[in-house]
């Protein structure tokens, strides 16, 4: 999803691997949305993004968001998480859930770099958390994700048909 602005977004998923090349003014490149201002619920992505060989004066490159701005904290990002690998060059912000931010976020974690927002929980690099832990510290809903008995990584229940 590209821009997203005003619009709320909520049970998406992506899988993906973006290698970008030449070069920019300004880019904003995420797992899920690439900019966004209004809240989401329940997302997830997977996969990877390579800006290595990308020259930008502004880049932001985030696991779910490259760019979130909502600074009146009317809505937030909440029960999402990202296992996105991203590597770029010297001078972008990246992020494993936003690669800038700017808003409000709770109950999301990310696989690959500390969420420094208060109610987060950083899983670690490629790791994977419990179901007691997306049940009790994250609050996923098993209405409307399929939790795994042990360690791994929660599916939508709409994707387990």
């Amino acid at each position: 999803l590209d821009n997203v602005s005003g619009h709320s977004i909520s049970q998406n998923y992506s899988n993906l691997i973006i290698n970008l090349t030449g070069s920019g003014n300004t880019a904003n490149v995420g797992g899920l949305v690439g900019l966004g201002s209004a809240g989401s619920d329940n997302n997830y992505s997977l996969g990877s993004v390579d800006a290595t060989n990308f020259v930008c004066q502004n880049l932001n490159l985030g696991g779910l968001y490259g760019r979130y701005d909502n600074p009146n904290n009317t809505d937030a990002v909440s029960y999402s998480y990202s296992m996105v690998k991203i590597s770029a060059g010297e001078g972008a912000r990246i992020g494993g859930i936003f690669g800038y931010f700017n808003g409000s976020v709770k109950n999301c974690f990310s696989g690959i770099e500390p969420i420094v927002s208060e109610g987060n929980y950083n899983a670690g690099a490629g790791s994977c958390l419990k179901s007691s832990v997306y049940k009790s510290s994250l609050n996923f809903s098993d209405k409307i994700w399929v939790l795994p008995e042990a360690e791994g990584l929660p599916q939508f229940i709409w994707q387990s048909v």
